[in-house]
């Protein structure tokens, strides 16, 4: 998980790397089949299913562009590992060891190593304890190489001007938009050329198979709803802890900062705000805390057990901000503010809370951790009878819920569903993977159960319609439409490209200017897009006249006018400061780019037998 411990950056470097084999490859990453696959680096195999799994562990969406810069990232990785072994970085039985104990995932409600709660991970997800360590020991080579490509770097003086010189100035720019809404009464076309274009992007208008689904879910907080404990089993675990230190049983969402840098005020407040709406909507439905965790939590190795930490003490363990929020809270409750650490904000629960003051107290925190534990056993116990059930009644999900949990609990889907709308409804890969695949289409029984961290799926498909391409006909207006967009992009492109040229070449030319804006280096990296970034730096004005760049945007080209520049100077100390750490930033950026460029080269790499899949 994430890292809320404070000790020193090796113990820290040590202490994310299981986080890392959650978030790179999600539950069920390595036991996916490798048959097929995108590329192989080195020894490391990369297929879709991976970065797919990657995405959805990371909480992002699974759009082309979020597709292509997780493959870019997974490639990043595989290099880096290879790098690493190739510099003799080695990793010790001792200090894998040292990992698992740590990981407050596989610890028990008493802060212990928990064998069994490791060997349900390693059953669930990497089938083999070997398996699991050889991935752990390539995260920690990649968190090695990646430290120390953020982290050694020395800025000579020179090279700190150049810095300033550049991003601490202030420009003015005005800009002109051609929308492309305004050229689309320009477009004229026949019956010929709508089919032409038809045959041209055939992909655009195909249907993607799409499913309607049965399923079942069963939670550790539903089945304790299910638990009754009796009153003395309650009173003896009070009589047993009562010379105890205070404890409190805590789960939280947390979103992380990026990491390897320091976050500007950009992104803290955007994940902030993030924070503050999750926050919200837990304080509307507290009892739907651990699916909100599930959902949104990027600590990936907590999320999946609905964001709980375990029972902590106030001891310095965690962060003082986490430990004093939890402190202050009783069985239940929710902390009304975001809690910031160095990882990012955090929204804390605390499950049950334990003072050992007295017995009425203590009760209501003592029951809710007999109550979740023998949850925990009851649906290991119900696990078994489940999949027994669900192979008897293969096509019949309800009579299995009523059989064996005494009630009708299914859910079904409702609206038709594809696998892409499936990952952004927050689906879990392994859930997705069994519902889309041939043989659970065609038979549409049962699937066996599913594991999902300490959850539970059952799932049947019962409705399926197949991939196909839709007739010109049927989709005739949906094509005019888009290829009216299209013509009306190249008319509004071409005449802003005319223009351009024209005030390039120092005519004069008469335009709609925007209000001159001044802003700021900063600024621009906050508010614009990379492009744009990019020639907001490059373009200057030049001996009193403006310089201008051209933005290719698809609903409306735009010309922007950079009128003049001035440097902020001088320059505070607070400023050289923060200079100093961004032009380093730069510096290790380049220096990563130089040493990936050299692995590249020197790495071998084998393409593989399928394509990115979007």
């Amino acid at each position: 998980m994430f890292d809320f411990f404070k000790n020193s950056i090796l113990v820290k470097i040590f202490l994310v790397v299981i986080a890392a084999s959650f978030v790179y490859f999600g539950v069920g990453g390595l036991s996916a089949p490798k048959t097929q696959y995108l590329v192989e680096i080195g020894d490391t195999k990369i297929s879709n299913f991976d970065v797919k799994t990657y995405l959805q562990r990371n909480r992002q969406m699974q759009d082309e562009e979020s597709i292509k810069q997780s493959y870019i990232f997974l490639q990043k990785r595989a290099y880096l590992i290879e790098g690493g072994k190739k510099i003799g970085i080695e990793i010790s039985p001792n200090q894998l060891n040292q990992m698992i104990k740590s990981e407050p995932a596989f610890k028990d409600f008493n802060g212990n190593f928990d064998v069994d709660r490791y060997r349900s991970f390693i059953n669930n997800t990497y089938r083999s304890d070997a398996l699991f360590e050889d991935e752990m020991k390539k995260n920690l080579i990649f968190t090695y190489m990646t430290y120390y490509l953020n982290n050694n770097h020395i800025v000579s003086d020179y090279q700190l001007l150049q810095y300033l010189a550049v991003y601490e100035t202030r420009k003015e720019i005005q800009s002109v938009s051609f929308p492309i809404a305004n050229y689309k009464d320009q477009v004229q076309y026949n019956d010929n050329e709508l089919k032409s274009f038809y045959e041209e992007h055939k992909e655009a208008y195909k249907q993607d198979q799409s499913i309607q689904f049965d399923y079942l879910h069963l939670t550790p907080d539903w089945m304790i709803q299910q638990v009754k404990i009796p009153e003395e089993k309650i009173q003896a675990y009070y009589e047993s802890n009562k010379e105890n230190n205070p404890k409190r049983m805590v789960s939280h969402v947390v979103l992380m900062f990026p990491q390897g840098q320091a976050p500007n005020e950009d992104v803290k407040l955007n994940l902030r705000k993030q924070a503050e709406v999750i926050l919200s909507k837990v304080k509307q439905e507290p009892e739907k805390f651990s699916e909100y965790a599930q959902k949104y939590s990027q600590d990936a190795s907590t999320a999946q057990f609905g964001g709980s930490l375990g029972l902590i003490e106030k001891n310095g363990q965690y962060y003082e901000a986490i430990e004093n929020a939890a402190f202050g809270l009783g069985t239940g409750q929710i902390y009304n503010q975001i809690v910031e650490t160095e990882d990012g904000y955090h929204i804390i629960k605390v499950d049950a809370a334990m003072d050992w003051h007295s017995y009425n107290q203590d009760r209501a925190g003592i029951e809710y951790v007999l109550k979740y534990n023998q949850a925990k056993e009851n649906l290991i116990t119900l696990r078994d009878e489940l999949s027994e059930a669900a192979f008897n009644e293969s096509k019949d999900l309800h009579k299995v819920s009523q059989k064996e949990l005494g009630s009708d609990i299914v859910q079904s889907s409702g609206e038709w569903v594809t696998k892409q709308q499936a990952l952004l409804d927050g689906l879990p890969v392994e859930v997705i993977e069994t519902l889309f695949d041939p043989m659970s289409i065609s038979d549409k029984s049962n699937s066996e159960v599913i594991n999902v961290g300490e959850s539970y799926w059952v799932v049947r498909v019962t409705k399926d319609s197949p991939a196909k391409l839709r007739d010109f006909n049927e989709v005739k207006q949906q094509v005019a439409n888009d290829y009216i967009l299209m013509k009306a992009g190249e008319l509004a492109l071409a005449d802003a490209n005319r223009k351009f040229n024209q005030l390039k070449s120092g005519e004069t030319v008469l335009l709609n200017w925007t209000n001159p804006l001044v802003m700021s280096v900063e600024e621009a990296k906050a508010n614009l897009s990379q492009d744009e970034y990019i020639n907001f730096l490059s373009t200057k004005s030049k001996n009193g006249q403006p310089g201008y760049y051209l933005l290719d945007k698809r609903s409306q080209p735009t010309i922007v006018k950079v009128n003049s520049e001035t440097l902020d100077y001088p320059f505070s100390q607070e400023k050289i400061k923060l200079s100093f750490e961004k032009s380093r930033d730069m510096i290790a950026k380049k220096n990563e780019i130089a040493i990936l460029s050299y692995l590249y080269d020197n790495i071998k790499r084998k393409k593989g037998n399928t394509s990115l899949d979007f």
